[in-house]
């Protein structure tokens, strides 16, 4: 039997139309070729003389870069973890970016999902643990950037490119630096490092336009102020105080994470106080406005005190804190401020509408508010000396929201260090879980089954 070739011609396919392509995932292809670009004419590489300590990077996001890399994807670190590195200071999390799509990403590390619909990311997990990589991007603009006249927040930005448009594409100059572990070299696009040692915060492009595409750039602009205590470039600075109104187009869920963000960066005062100033809680919690603009309030000094000892408290802390422990202690004192005085324990739709002043406009779950205010009563409780004894502290060992109140406890005990030894009770105090209930009807057939076999012993033949 003789098999013939295929001679039929394939169709030429038309370069141009390649690029131009979008998957129906409103994902578009690639401009040019992702595995071999270019090289670009504004590319800096900076062979750093004293070299960043493979040690100090997280050995699993280590692993995940020798894998695409072994499968010859370009990869590098990228972001917040290289700044923080060549400032000496520790990263929180390790990012990576690549020229490997998402999809395939996907594939290649079965321990990872998809994410997000405006930007296509992959996370990596190890156990508790998640390794973000994002794969190269460009701008969504067809002309490089929209007209001033027509900007707005952008919906999608899957449009993938090189590692310069990437670089491009970032927020700030001090935030675009790649970082190539086996070159051991930092490349730079947007004169980063130069920021870096002048301790400038500069925006890549056209301020305006930037901050107008995702407002809450301004809210991380201030944060990385308040962090590294970097000044704003005065270009910068007029078009954040320009665009704060826009921050009203974003949804409560962003606002909402960035500030558990601030409150976990351990720079939470001087950020809440640069954003007062900026009038931005003016637009995303009016109620913490009010009390940084009145003087007067009486809880202003109280709030300001609190901010300054959660800062304390996060470098300290061995894990991480939770959201109801840290939004408990930024609401005590608007909850102290106008309780009764004496020992008396408010009640619960008492401590919602005061938590409510606080995060009325960040859209907060039921769920988390009732753990806030349980917290915060737990707190009134333990406050007084007659309820500080090992007996009264072993009640709380049974409440679902033993957690949230220890660490909000580590919080307040640098305020009252008379609940420095509850706290240690609370933690040294064995958690009493209840007994798993018998289903009546197991015991009744357990009962029967019993019963039968004694009968059917008692009636055998001796």
């Amino acid at each position: 039997m003789t098999c013939w070739p295929n001679l039929r011609k394939k169709k030429k396919v038309n370069p141009k139309r390649f690029k131009e392509r979008t998957r129906n995932d409103g994902v578009s292809a690639p401009s040019g070729n992702v595995m071999n670009p270019k090289p670009p004419q504004n590319k800096v590489n900076f062979p750093l003389v004293k070299p960043l300590p493979h040690h100090s990077f997280d050995s699993d996001a280590m692993k995940v870069y020798e894998r695409l890399s072994g499968l010859k994807y370009k990869t590098y670190f990228v972001g917040g973890c290289i700044r923080d590195l060549l400032l000496g200071m520790k990263p929180k999390d390790f990012d990576l970016v690549t020229s490997a799509l998402p999809r395939r990403i996907r594939k290649i590390f079965r321990n990872s999902r998809l994410i997000g619909k405006r930007f296509l990311l992959v996370n990596v997990f190890f156990g508790d643990k998640i390794v973000e990589v994002s794969t190269f991007r460009r701008t969504p603009w067809e002309n490089g950037g929209p007209e001033k006249s027509n900007f707005s927040p952008i919906s999608r930005d899957n449009s993938f490119g090189t590692d310069e448009e990437d670089a491009l594409r970032r927020d700030f100059t001090i935030n675009a630096l790649f970082y190539d572990p086996s070159e051991r070299e930092v490349i730079d696009y947007v004169n980063g490092i130069n920021d870096l040692q002048m301790g400038k915060i500069r925006m890549i492009g056209d301020p305006e336009v930037r901050f107008c595409e995702d407002p809450v750039r301004i809210i991380r602009a201030l944060k990385l102020k308040a962090r590294l205590k970097f000044e704003i470039v005065p270009e910068t600075q007029r078009a954040l105080q320009k665009c704060v109104p826009k921050l009203a187009q974003n949804s409560s869920s962003r606002i909402f994470l960035e500030l558990n963000k601030i409150l976990r960066c351990g720079a939470a005062f001087p950020c809440f106080k640069h954003m007062a100033e900026s009038s931005i809680f003016g637009i995303v919690a009016p109620g913490i406005q009010k009390i940084f603009d009145s003087e007067k309030h009486p809880g202003r000094q109280s709030m300001m005190e609190m901010l300054e000892y959660i800062d304390k408290a996060v470098p300290k802390s061995k894990g991480d804190f939770g959201d109801a422990s840290l939004l408990a202690a930024l609401c005590l004192p608007v909850v102290s401020a106008q309780k009764r005085t004496g020992w008396d324990i408010p009640g619960e739709l008492y401590c919602q509408q005061k938590v409510n002043v606080i995060l009325s406009k960040l859209g907060v779950s039921k769920k988390l508010m009732n753990k806030i205010v349980q917290v915060l009563r737990i707190h009134f409780y333990l406050s007084n000396p007659q309820n500080q004894t090992p007996e009264k502290v072993k009640k709380i060992t049974r409440s679902q929201y033993l957690q949230d109140v220890t660490e909000f406890l580590s919080i307040y005990s640098l305020v009252d260090h008379s609940l420095e030894k509850v706290n240690a009770l609370l933690q040294c105090q064995p958690v009493e879980e209840p007994s798993p209930k018998k289903h009546p009807g197991k015991e009744r057939r357990r009962k029967d089954e019993i019963e039968t076999r004694k009968k059917s012993t008692d009636a055998r033949p001796s």
